[in-house]
């Protein structure tokens, strides 16, 4: 089986074309990368990602007919990029009478952090405003699958999700954090202020997870999961300014 997935989450660009035997023991846990591509800046996400995609199948010798499922992040993030990644993947499946999957991009992002076991994966997001997308993960499974959010995915100030962060280091059994994505260059603060060790994944994969995204989109087409045309929308996760500053006046009285 052969997947097309996308990433616009940031100003990044990911594309990627995955295969795998799905009747294998392993699946999709054992499958292959055809043509990966990462661009780091790309404010035109628009105009360059059919140009990508196209030279993609082209490279590896595909034609269209050749792609099983597509696969897009569908947030948190930007809104003018997730809807150009959403929008895209729904029109090639709609199109291609072929399936979609829609994936978490703090997911993806956990999945790609590397780092001790006994630290928990925090994805980070830049939302602007000392805002953040956030959520915090025990270590991923290998078997393609990322464990049950410890903080759920949501819209935080730093200094709030610093907070809570501190707290499930202390409670739990964690020596420390993986910090992940583009989002940490604009908010030092959380490792600068933080009270527990601390790492920052440098890998490719914190710019666009889009190897994770494509693993975890094919692990859910190996349970027959996939979904809908009409109803994949893209997850924005961002509140109004002030339902955010009653939340955090809530929060602290």
């Amino acid at each position: 089986m052969r997947l097309l997935a996308i990433d616009t989450t940031t100003s990044s660009t990911g594309a990627a074309i995955y295969t795998w035997n799905p009747d294998s023991p392993r699946g999709s846990r054992e499958g292959t990368f055809e043509a990966v591509t990462i661009l780091e800046e790309d404010q035109r996400q628009a105009e360059a990602l059919i140009p990508i995609l196209d030279d993609m199948v082209k490279e590896a010798g595909l034609a269209p007919k050749d792609i099983d499922a597509f696969a897009c992040a569908k947030g948190p993030g930007s809104f003018t990029g997730l809807r150009i990644g959403v929008t895209m993947a729904k029109t090639m499946a709609q199109f291609s009478g072929k399936p979609v999957v829609g994936i978490s991009s703090l997911a993806a992002l956990a999945m790609e952090a590397e780092g001790a076991e006994d630290f928990l994966r925090v994805p980070v997001i830049d939302a602007r405003a000392n805002r953040i997308f956030a959520a915090a993960y025990s270590t991923p499974m290998e078997e393609g699958f990322v464990s049950e959010a410890l903080l759920p995915e949501a819209l935080y100030y730093q200094e709030d999700f610093l907070d809570k962060l501190t707290r499930l280091v202390e409670e739990g059994a964690y020596s420390g954090v993986v910090f992940t994505g583009k989002g940490m260059a604009a908010h030092p603060y959380l490792v600068d202020q933080a009270n527990f060790p601390t790492v920052v994944y440098q890998g490719e994969g914190r710019l666009s997870p889009i190897r994770a995204l494509a693993r975890l989109a094919a692990a859910r087409l190996d349970l027959g999961q996939s979904d809908s045309i009409l109803d994949l929308a893209p997850n924005y996760l961002r509140k109004s300014q002030a339902e955010l500053d009653r939340s955090r006046h809530d929060n602290w009285g």
